[in-house]
């Protein structure tokens, strides 16, 4: 007890508090023994936090990639898709239609 208590005075209050508690409950030796961790050792909690933590950055980051690629599409952040404006240019360039059908078809499909 004396060889604790010496060794606990040099580390502060709490750890004397700790050391005398652990005294009372009849745990002997040197150090912290059998604290919090199975002996010291971990019960392997802490590769699940991990895993858990990994896995959700990963959704965060497909869940991002995913409303970004919506918010495009939709047009929401001003990138407009307009389909039916490029099928006339390529039909028009090709020479499918002729310009009087083009520029009635582009007004239309303005308005």
């Amino acid at each position: 007890m004396k060889r604790m208590m010496q060794s606990a005075a040099t580390a502060g209050p709490i750890a004397w508090m700790t050391a005398a508690a652990a005294e009372a409950q009849g745990v002997r030796g040197e150090g912290y023994h059998d604290h919090m961790w199975a002996g010291g050792h971990g019960a392997g909690h802490g590769f699940l936090w991990l895993g858990l933590a990994i896995i959700f950055w990963i959704a965060v980051v497909v869940l991002a990639g995913v409303a970004l690629r919506w918010l495009i599409g939709s047009g929401v952040l001003g990138v407009e898709r307009n389909d039916a404006m490029r099928i006339l240019k390529e039909r028009f360039a090709r020479g499918e239609i002729d310009a009087e059908e083009f520029s009635q078809r582009r007004k239309a499909l303005e308005d």
